[in-house]
């Protein structure tokens, strides 16, 4: 929202023709002239609320703020705060300093510019102005993609091609940007590989969950397929936010989905594997070497039955390779082959060429799914059973130490699991 109507302070004040607050009192003009550089997030959206910012914008200035480096989560507070009028970038830099005030600057669109333009500068304007504005179409794109526009669907149609084609423009910015990261790491001297601090993992995993097929790219718009983006917000210092809204909407959608064997196929993805857990399973299993980790981003793509399964593989494996992926395993066809629990996927292993990383992608049947994932047949889901049965086992048997009444769980839980998935498994013809 543009904010010109506002009352400006006069000349000769100490902001003379800046903007005053819609409700300015003395509290508020305490807040605006005084807020300190160490301000926090909710200090400055609370002071944007006092300038007159409402609404969605105040949601969206928090969360970009919050996934942003701490060096420069103000910039992600501010980051409105100038194109939309309620602040003056002079205001930014005496208050915040010159590298908040610069990437806000950078990150502002100027009067006569285009957006391809604009896009272009910010791709030019370093690191900061870079994490920035990928920090904001990063959640516009999570908004219009999750919730639509108040203007209808091909409003929200164009948004997300608008979205989608900058950060692709700006992707070769962002790899820069963590190439410079990976060239400092240190060796690791047993095993040769970088120690991959942080930091580092954090810019690589996010670098590659945004080169894998997004959106409606995974295949033609034609073709309908649908996603559910990752609750999380992801960025360049691994940290990771959400809120229990957040994460039951994007529950909620892939419910959706996943209920509709005869809508369009869908993908899942989650956001990339934590730093803490991939660290303690790199070190602690595989001597260092981050190339055998197998499971940095996950994706799982459902469709409606088995005759769809075909062409989606193929046009999936397209597009990994088109975005800088190669297959790094043969498929692991569990439909063919399924568990002893009855569970059925087809699931192979994808390395990213640029940085030598593997993901795990699964194709699957949107019933498998929800026998998988909700209640059916019984209280809990097929992976609620098999997380409990699991903590029962030792190399895929039941424990020896366990009781009488453990072992008899044990077995129920197996049990049931056979007859959950072998229900989904009937429902798509399959024996």
């Amino acid at each position: 929202m543009w904010i010109f109507s506002q009352e400006r302070y006069p000349e000769g004040h100490p902001k003379g023709g800046q903007f005053k607050p819609k409700e300015a009192d003395d509290e508020g003009d305490r807040i605006e002239r005084d807020a300190p550089a160490s301000a926090s997030v909710n200090d400055i959206v609370e002071d944007l609320k006092k300038r007159g910012m409402t609404g969605y914008a105040i949601g969206h200035t928090a969360r970009v703020a919050k996934s942003l480096p701490a060096d420069i989560r103000q910039a992600g507070a501010l980051h409105d705060a100038v194109e939309d009028g309620y602040m003056k970038i002079d205001e930014v830099r005496e208050t915040y300093g010159d590298r908040i005030a610069d990437a806000v600057d950078a990150a502002t669109r100027k009067g006569g510019e285009t957006y391809d333009q604009f896009i272009d500068r910010v791709a030019e304007s370093g690191p900061d102005a870079v994490t920035l504005k990928v920090a904001d179409l990063t959640d516009n794109l999570r908004n219009v993609s999750q919730n639509g526009h108040p203007k209808g669907p091909e409003r929200a149609a164009l948004l997300v091609e608008r979205y989608e084609g900058a950060l692709q423009k700006l992707q070769p910015a962002v790899m820069e940007t963590i190439n410079d990261a990976v060239a400092t790491d240190k060796i690791n001297p047993e095993s040769g590989k970088p120690m991959m601090p942080h930091k580092t993992w954090g810019a690589i995993s996010d670098a590659m969950y945004m080169t894998m097929p997004r959106y409606h790219d995974v295949l033609d718009r034609d073709d309908g397929l649908d996603k559910v983006l990752g609750a999380e917000y992801i960025d360049h210092a691994g940290n990771r936010t959400t809120t229990d809204a957040d994460r039951e909407a994007v529950k909620e959608r892939g419910r959706e989905l996943l209920s509709d064997d005869s809508g369009p196929p869908a993908v899942i993805m989650g956001p990339p594997k934590k730093y803490e857990v991939s660290n303690r399973k790199v070190f602690g299993k595989y001597r260092g070497d981050w190339s055998r980790l197998q499971d940095t981003i996950r994706a799982t793509v459902a469709v409606n039955d088995m005759s769809g399964m075909a062409s989606a593989l193929a046009t999936f494996k397209t597009k990994l390779q088109d975005n800088g992926w190669e297959i790094a395993s043969a498929p692991e066809d569990r439909y063919q082959e399924p568990l002893s629990t009855g569970y059925r996927d087809i699931s192979f292993n994808v390395r990213n060429v640029k940085y030598g990383l593997v993901g795990e992608i699964q194709f699957n049947t949107k019933a498998m799914m929800r026998a998988k994932n909700e209640p059916t047949l019984y209280e809990q889901s097929g992976h609620d059973m098999y997380k409990e049965a699991r903590k029962m086992e030792r190399n895929g048997e039941p424990r020896n130490d366990l009781t009488p009444e453990q072992v008899e769980r044990y077995n129920t839980l197996n049990q049931q699991m056979r007859e959950v998935y072998g229900a989904a498994a009937s429902q798509l013809g399959l024996s």
